[in-house]
């Protein structure tokens, strides 16, 4: 029924110690080294950065009565201490802990971006390999084969799952605010497209690529 703030430890332990972790990207990009030079320029020699960018937000389609932006998280470390938010650049301002109620209310809409992320942009990039592969083994393999048979309860699930999120009137995203299990605030397309399309000079949306190794950590 109301929004509680979090505090900058909770915000941080948030990017560091659960899921959420997945978005640090040491990369920084010629638009954040912009952003963020000030604190680039007087930080200790040993300081390490990085961000978590949630640009793809700004491709949100918003029912009437929500909110959303697209916000750039930039985080300190030096020597042991621990990882810290110095700056959120949220559409084109940026604010810092010093702005009180600007930073509480953007953290906000940081975290609001990084569940979105993992649910309908990071989420749906692992569906994307099992895809072809599901199509292709039951299309070569006989039905006898060994494989096939081994499989193909898995593979008739994965199928099912798919066409019912893309298409049930109940899925979750399809935005009903009567249902407890559909927290969305609009058409999520728009996020998930930039997983799959990359944001061009965006080094944490760098569009998908079908992988034959281990994945990058």
């Amino acid at each position: 029924p109301a929004v509680k703030n979090t505090s900058d430890e909770q915000f941080a332990r948030l990017f560091t110690d659960t899921l959420l972790s997945k978005h640090l990207n040491r990369r920084l990009d010629e638009a954040d080294r912009q952003s963020f030079a000030a604190f680039l320029e007087n930080a200790a020699p040993d300081a390490v950065f990085f961000k978590v960018d949630f640009s793809s937000m700004k491709k949100a389609t918003l029912d009437p009565g929500n909110f959303a932006a697209p916000t750039v998280t930039f985080f300190q470390q030096t020597g042991e201490a621990a990882l810290r938010a110095v700056a959120i650049k949220i559409n084109d301002l940026v604010v810092t802990p010093e702005d009180r109620n600007a930073w509480a209310a953007s953290k906000l809409f940081v975290l609001q971006g990084a569940n979105y992320n993992v649910v309908v942009s990071n989420h749906t990039l692992v569906h994307f390999p099992m895809d072809p592969i599901n199509a292709v083994t039951k299309t070569e393999l006989p039905e006898s084969h060994l494989i096939h048979r081994l499989l193909r309860p898995h593979l008739t699930l994965q199928l099912r799952v798919n066409q019912a999120v893309r298409y049930s009137p109940h899925s979750i995203r399809r935005p009903q605010q009567n249902l407890l299990y559909t927290p969305f605030f609009g058409k999520t397309n728009g996020i998930t497209q930039c997983a799959w399309s990359g944001l061009e000079g965006n080094s944490s949306f760098p569009g998908y690529r079908f992988r034959y190794g281990a994945p990058e950590v």
